[in-house]
């Protein structure tokens, strides 16, 4: 089996966990990795929605992640909700002023 089947195969049952846990209205154990994977699978997805919501999770989880606000702002790029996407940056006291992503998503 090949590295990249590995990884699909991890992210495979990363997404079924998650969605166990939904399914059944369980609080998922994940760490940042695992938040940032599920909102990237899903955004590849066009799922933004499950997208937004993973993202609203691992913000609650992870308060001061400068990443998952990142994302949150990338989703709404995404589904085309810009002006949402620039307040939610705009607004947000996490992110630093060095914070490359930052400068890239507002441009």
């Amino acid at each position: 089996m090949g590295f990249f089947e590995e990884d699909f195969e991890k992210i495979q049952q990363l997404v079924e966990h998650y969605e166990q846990c939904m399914q059944f209205d369980l609080n998922p154990v994940l760490d940042e990795e695992d938040f940032e994977s599920l909102i990237q699978y899903y955004i590849d997805n066009n799922k933004f929605q499950e997208a937004l919501e993973v993202s609203n999770q691992a913000i609650q989880r992870f308060p001061f992640s400068v990443e998952f606000t990142l994302s949150r702002a990338d989703v709404f790029l995404e589904m085309g909700n810009y002006e949402e996407a620039e307040s939610l940056l705009s607004n947000s006291h996490f992110v630093e002023s060095q914070e490359i992503n930052y400068f890239l998503i507002l441009s």
